[in-house]
């Protein structure tokens, strides 16, 4: 989830061709523009959807990227809209790895004329951080990320409104990643419970299938062993009921004898 929408705020420098931290060509004036994005996730999971920057998703359309992070890593960002191509250049980075800190800081390479404004250099920096650290020596729920560019241009009001869209064009690309991110890692611990839950009931189903077959198994032997019973009795009285009916006639052809003799 992302807290509130981007905000922009600008500075002009207005008639200072050649302010002293940041000196501008003949002809173009400083401007100083900033916007701010706040998120409810921890302060690495936005770094992480961040990735690097020479193919960051923050970046619009990039193309002809090289380097990774590294110093000197460049790539071209294309604003369609406006058919505006902008070459930059990686020249600092810092992170730490304990607060979840990283700052990237970047340049053009070269001068931009587009839409009747004149884009002579710019330098923007670029810092994703967790406001609460400093006080709860944790990393936490929350992060912030600020970008912010001095640019040197022939017109600052139309200027500051290009850098402003630039910038929040940006940072909505980093709100659609990090949104992208979650999801994603949600669908795969989802699909993850899933396979397990299927897994589990797999197994079930096959203890069962087992436990059926040796429970019909265990009945087909009683059940024999009933019948062999039942045909072992049935014999065993038909025996006896031979023998029996020998004896009888053994004694009835002893008497019939001793009555003949007799008479």
């Amino acid at each position: 989830m992302v807290s509130g929408a981007a905000t922009t705020t600008g500075v002009n420098m207005t008639g200072q061709e050649n302010f002293p931290r940041y000196p501008c060509p003949t002809g173009t004036l400083l401007t100083y523009v900033q916007v701010n994005q706040s998120f409810v996730f921890p302060v690495t999971q936005v770094t992480a959807a961040f990735g690097e920057w020479a193919t960051s998703p923050l970046f619009p359309n990039v193309t002809n990227s090289t380097g990774g992070d590294t110093v000197g890593a460049t790539h071209t960002i294309n604003i369609n809209a406006a058919n505006i191509s902008l070459n930059e250049v990686l020249v600092s980075r810092t992170s730490n790895d304990t607060s979840g800190y990283e700052q990237y800081t970047w340049n053009s390479t070269d001068s931009v004329t587009a839409m009747g404004i004149t884009l002579a250099n710019y330098s923007t920096v670029l810092q994703i951080y967790d406001p609460d650290y400093p006080t709860t020596q944790m990393i936490g729920n929350s992060s912030i990320v600020v970008l912010f560019t001095n640019a040197c241009l022939s017109s600052q009001a139309e200027g500051m409104t290009l850098l402003s869209t630039l910038g929040n064009l940006e940072l909505q690309n980093l709100v659609s990643a990090v949104a992208g991110n979650v999801t994603s890692s949600s669908t795969t611990a989802a699909a993850g419970a899933m396979s397990t839950a299927a897994s589990t009931a797999s197994m079930v189903s096959s203890m069962a299938s087992s436990a059926a077959t040796s429970a019909s198994s265990m009945a087909s032997s009683a059940a024999s062993g009933a019948s062999s019973a039942a045909s072992s009795a049935a014999s065993g009285a038909s025996s006896a009921a031979l023998s029996a009916t020998s004896v009888v006639g053994s004694a009835v052809s002893a008497a019939v004898s001793a009555v003949s003799s007799t008479a």
